[in-house]
């Protein structure tokens, strides 16, 4: 079996790919950043602690893949220690945002397959220039969200015969929300944070465009029993994937789809 590292073991969803890979046989490293003893262990798990960013590298030997499951405190463009310097979508050089991108970096570097969660589409943009042209495969967007709509944006494309345009809503639960559902995770709340005000893209008639949050809005139809709602436009990741496998499409959005009092 391959022998994968998981990197931000110690979080909801690296806990949880720990657990399925050695389940299904995979030889496992766990990479913990600090000190710290974070992260599941037992038979099947191995462990390798780093200290420093420049370490990183040295913690890929003998991995096949790395699975990135971690969030990042940094802004994006914030200066950090070691060598984690990326590059943006733009192709000019910057510092990347914290150890997460310095685990990314020391992937792509010593031909490494990586595989990412992150779904917020600024920090795809940047794994995607990273990407190019790298020894071995990287997934962006493996998250939960950025998953689907990719998958489904797929599909859907290949059923229609001359696709242009491409939209993407997610609904908004307009109930009570379980209570498991109203915190995310330490990882996923970090992620958001570090992407606050950062420049955000759709893909508009061929072309990028920069928009706000809710600056467009349509009317999302879904299937019985949820039906016709209002769905503000929110920067997500297919905007940035799906062209990728779909180069045909003129337009790609992404919404929030939600009832009316909510939508205002």
């Amino acid at each position: 079996m391959a022998a994968i590292g998981v990197f931000g073991a110690g979080g909801i969803v690296g806990r949880r790919v720990v657990e399925l890979l050695v389940g299904d046989g995979y030889d496992v490293t766990v990479i913990a950043f600090g000190a710290e003893d974070r992260g599941p262990a037992g038979e099947g798990v191995r462990r390798r602690v780093v200290t420093d960013v420049d370490g990183l590298p040295d913690a890929m030997s003998g991995l096949d893949a790395l699975v990135v499951a971690t969030g990042d405190a940094a802004p994006v463009g914030a200066a950090t220690t070691g060598s984690a310097a990326g590059r943006g979508p733009a192709g000019a050089e910057r510092v990347g945002a914290g150890v997460r991108w310095g685990a990314l970096r020391a992937a792509v570097d010593t031909a490494t397959a990586v595989i990412d969660v992150d779904p917020e589409q600024v920090r795809i943009r940047d794994l995607v220039a990273l990407g190019a042209g790298a020894p071995a495969p990287v997934v962006v967007g493996a998250g939960v969200q950025p998953a689907i709509g990719d998958v489904l944006a797929s599909l859907a494309v290949a059923a229609v015969g001359l696709p242009v345009e491409c939209h993407m809503a997610y609904v908004f639960p307009d109930g009570g929300i379980p209570p498991r559902w109203r915190g995310a995770s330490t990882g996923r709340r970090a992620s958001a944070a570090a992407v606050l005000g950062a420049p955000v893209v759709a893909l508009e008639q061929g072309s990028e465009v920069d928009e706000l949050p809710g600056e467009v809005r349509r009317l999302a139809w879904f299937p019985r029993p949820v039906g016709p709602m209002h769905a503000a436009a929110y920067a997500g990741g297919e905007a940035v994937t799906v062209p990728r496998h779909s180069p045909q499409l003129r337009t790609v959005r992404g919404y929030v789809a939600m009832s009316g009092w909510r939508a205002e």
